[in-house]
């Protein structure tokens, strides 16, 4: 297995993984996003790859918090079905660790929703730890209600 920075050589294929991870988007959007982290020097994406196979991928992004420390953040995390289980996101977590702290970044969040069951496991199995939980309530305007 390879694990290596997405260069604009990897775009398609680091557009199927994003597709895999957030299918809901439309691919050209996915696609577009890739060339904007490519030209950000504060994200990175790092692509596992099996047999010049694409078969994981991490995206990351040095954020400010409301202190002006700088954190890390994952924004996302994707291990095709066939290589879970085998390391590959360990190992992806470890690349994009390194890049953060090669980045003087000391502290590295992420976040995850219900529509991922497998995350929370992934991310202790990483050494993360939760640190809170909230929920989001929406309430739907209507102009013919005054209440």
């Amino acid at each position: 297995m390879d694990i290596r920075i997405a260069q604009s050589a990897d775009l398609d294929a680091w557009a199927d993984l994003r597709l895999a991870l957030w299918p809901w988007n439309e691919r050209e959007d996915l696609l577009q996003g890739s060339r904007v982290m490519l030209d950000n020097a504060h994200e990175v994406a790092f692509i596992a790859w099996q047999d010049d196979q694409p078969i994981g991928l991490i995206e990351g992004q040095i954020r400010r918090g409301d202190d002006a420390q700088l954190y890390g953040h994952v924004e996302g995390w994707y291990v095709v079905d066939a290589a879970r289980g085998k390391g590959v996101g360990g190992k992806l977590m470890d690349a994009l660790s390194q890049w953060f702290l090669h980045h003087h970044i000391r502290t590295l969040f992420s976040d995850t929703i219900p529509d991922y069951p497998l995350s929370p496991a992934a991310h202790r199995a990483a050494g993360f730890e939760e640190v809170d939980r909230i929920i989001i309530f929406r309430k739907r305007l209507d102009t013919d209600t005054n209440r």
